[in-house]
């Protein structure tokens, strides 16, 4: 599909703590191109512990998460967006020409580069560590490459070829981060809700070789923090990147990054299935997150302040067995869900307004321009849903967000109102009455 019927103006960079880089160019291009791009996450909701017959595995090292979550099949099947890892070549050149072919044909292409070449980094050549970038090349004209600095600056940028070459050059053309996205044309497809939160349910609930299901593993897993040992979990180190990147950490920040991913893949089914049931799974959903990312930031301020006692393991383990519970209770719900529509048929969208009119009301999609997010007139810290997400109406240029020939209200909250606003599905009357009713 011509990708240039799409305005480089309308290009917004979409990322979330939760998201890597990698996820980042996704959730851009798949908003960009107004195909979606959060079913590439229906499958990352999982959970399953080692025994230690032996007591010889330390605690971050018993947990298991999938390491395959199939999410470039998904995004092509329910979003798509094909993506093919570049081949690999035997010179600079061949790569570069490779790259402007591609660009020249609307496929975007991301790829490994050293930020010492970015103008605005201040990386220093003899500095040969951390100097790896990421970058989303989205355009190659009059010998300039339009791109997005992934990595760092999350900004659109114009660097001319030479810069580019030499960036890509210096960390070795045949590297494995290089894929092209593909926008399909005259995609449609049909998906199955019931059976995809099925499958999810029904993975969780099968017992693992130690007779245990997934919610059963949680709840030993957080039996196991009250014997944990910091020390031997980080290998005796006392630094930031020996827990940072400790099993412990690393596996329980995926557990938890992967729920608030898992919630995503959530909101796009219940947004165009409108099984209204998927709303209390949902809230559920960012519950047991919530307590996932609660356990983690206890357990990295004990680390760091080597205060983890009994009191703050206690409670590190209570919320994980909590966490449990309400996952447990997730999975039966969504086993007595009726779903009264089993497939979907969501047509190629080439506009996020639908061009229907009822009365006086316009139904518009705003999933593009609001995310679950709450947006506050006062500077404070404040925790939406676990997601801790959310905006301040003076970081906002306009208050009236205008799509074609209509204009609409952004939403302000006092701090005792609501704090969480979302959007999708709203009715929203017609200007020039000049104000907003909620569905």
């Amino acid at each position: 599909m011509d990708t240039n019927i799409f305005d480089f103006n309308e290009i917004v960079f979409v990322q979330t703590h939760d998201m890597t880089c990698m996820d980042a160019v996704i959730a851009t291009l798949g908003t960009w191109w107004k195909r979606g791009y959060e079913m590439i996450y229906s499958k990352s909701w999982d959970f399953d512990f080692d025994e230690d017959i032996e007591n010889l595995l330390l605690v971050g090292e018993r947990i298991r998460l999938k390491e395959d979550l199939d999410e470039m099949n998904l995004l092509q099947k329910y979003h798509g967006i094909q993506v093919n890892q570049s081949p690999k070549f035997k010179n600079i050149d061949d790569l570069i020409d490779f790259i402007i072919m591609e660009l020249e044909s609307g496929h975007p292409i991301t790829i490994s580069f050293d930020e010492y070449y970015l103008p605005w980094q201040t990386k220093s050549k003899d500095d040969d560590q951390n100097r790896g970038g990421f970058l989303l090349l989205l355009k190659y004209e009059d010998n300039n490459f339009t791109f997005i600095d992934v990595h760092s600056s999350k900004k659109i940028h114009v660097l001319e070829y030479n810069v580019i070459k030499d960036g890509i050059n210096s960390l070795g053309h045949n590297n494995s981060n290089i894929f092209s996205f593909i926008l399909l044309d005259e995609w449609q497809h049909s998906i199955e809700w019931n059976k995809i939160i099925m499958d999810a349910v029904k993975e969780l609930k099968t017992k693992n070789s130690y007779n245990r299901n997934a919610f059963e593993s949680i709840s030993l897993f957080a039996d196991s923090i009250l014997n944990i040992n910091l020390d031997l979990e980080t290998k005796g180190k006392n630094d930031y990147e020996s827990y940072y990147f400790s099993e412990i950490c690393t596996n329980l920040r995926d557990a938890t990054r992967r729920r608030k991913l898992f919630s995503l893949a959530l909101n796009y089914m219940y947004s165009v299935s409108g099984v209204d049931e998927l709303q209390v799974v949902l809230n559920l959903m960012a519950q047991s997150a919530s307590k996932w990312q609660l356990s983690l930031s206890l357990l990295s301020k004990a680390y760091f302040k080597n205060d983890l006692n009994n009191s703050r393991e206690a409670k590190i383990s209570f919320l994980l067995h909590e966490a449990s519970a309400i996952e447990q209770t997730i999975a039966n719900k969504i086993e007595s869900i009726q779903i009264k529509i089993n497939t979907v048929n969501k047509p190629n969208i080439e506009n996020s307004i639908i061009s229907k009119t009822i009365n006086d009301y316009f139904y518009v999609d705003l999933c593009q321009h609001f995310n679950n997010k709450g947006i506050i007139n006062n500077k404070f810290l404040a925790d939406i849903d676990g997601k801790r997400g959310l905006y301040l109406n003076e970081n906002i240029d306009n208050s009236i967000l205008k799509k074609s020939n209509m204009e609409f209200l952004y939403l302000s909250h006092e701090i005792n109102g609501y704090d969480n606003a979302i959007c999708s599905s709203q009715v929203i009357e017609k200007f020039p009455q000049k104000n907003l009713t909620h569905s």
